[in-house]
């Protein structure tokens, strides 16, 4: 598989895995786009993802890769029950010029040589993690291995990997305050040779893009780990709850509580 990363310039900066019980129904609204990168495993149940150009369904067994900033909606059902391990990572690029691992590939079904060891092993990555958290590390390494050689890489154009240092450093620095200049420098890039990169890539200028970032982050705090409003403000150093309610609003439409109603 001709991949292109170097792996001396890549480090791994966000790894957690969740499990997840539901009953009956639940409905997954991603059309904010993810923050991180996942894969997982479904024990029971079974999930449609719908996109703009694709529909997949996963049924119970199922293996399956979610890259970050792809915009979905995935439909749960279960028979009553609704049983998944999902794990969130992010590689980060230390040097410019350097692909960024898990922005290759596009959303899929998984078709291993053996899904269900596949599966086992995703699973045991959870009861790892209670553990000890090198233990999992190091088996989220081994999964990844058994993952890519069967992974179908993205039609969609990747991140110009010239700006790629910035943009994980402003996913990473979320509540942190920093200038153009201090991001170009980042990139060895001047400041409007950046700006300019940043813009045509991404399609935000860079304080577009935190927010908007901030934003995400935000709706997985809020829906996902439950936190209020005001320490949600507090994590992602927003001025103040009204200062946070009106970028919610201008970015996603509607505001934090309308949006967490609207998702099941």
């Amino acid at each position: 598989m001709d991949i292109n990363v170097n792996a001396n310039e890549i480090c791994l900066t966000s790894f957690e895995v969740l499990q997840h019980r539901f009953y009956n129904k639940y409905v997954y609204d991603g059309s904010m786009g993810k923050i991180d990168t996942s894969f997982g495993c479904i024990i029971k149940g079974q999930a449609i993802f719908k996109g703009k150009n694709f529909e997949i369904l996963c049924k119970e067994g199922d293996c399956f890769y979610i890259p970050d900033e792809i915009s979905y909606q995935s439909f749960w059902t279960g028979s009553p029950d609704i049983l998944f391990y999902g794990v969130n990572f992010r590689f980060a690029v230390t040097n410019p010029g350097n692909g960024s691992l898990d922005r290759n590939f596009r959303l899929q079904k998984i078709n291993s040589a053996n899904n269900s060891k596949l599966a086992e092993k995703i699973e045991n990555l959870y009861f790892l993690q209670e553990k000890s958290m090198p233990l999992a590390i190091s088996g989220f390494y081994d999964v990844i291995n058994d993952i890519l050689p069967f992974l179908e890489k993205s039609t969609i154009p990747v991140i110009n990997p010239l700006i790629l240092p910035a943009v994980t450093y402003i996913e990473k620095h979320l509540s942190q305050d920093y200038d153009n200049k201090f991001l170009a420098g980042l990139c060895h890039l001047s400041e409007s040779q950046f700006y300019n990169l940043f813009k045509k890539s991404v399609k935000y200028t860079p304080v577009e893009y935190k927010n908007f970032v901030k934003i995400k982050k935000s709706i997985y705090y809020l829906n996902e780990k439950h936190l209020s409003t005001e320490q949600v403000c507090e994590l992602l150093n927003f001025n103040s709850t009204a200062y946070f309610r009106k970028t919610f609003k201008k970015i996603t439409g509607v505001s934090p509580g309308k949006y967490h109603s609207c998702r099941i």
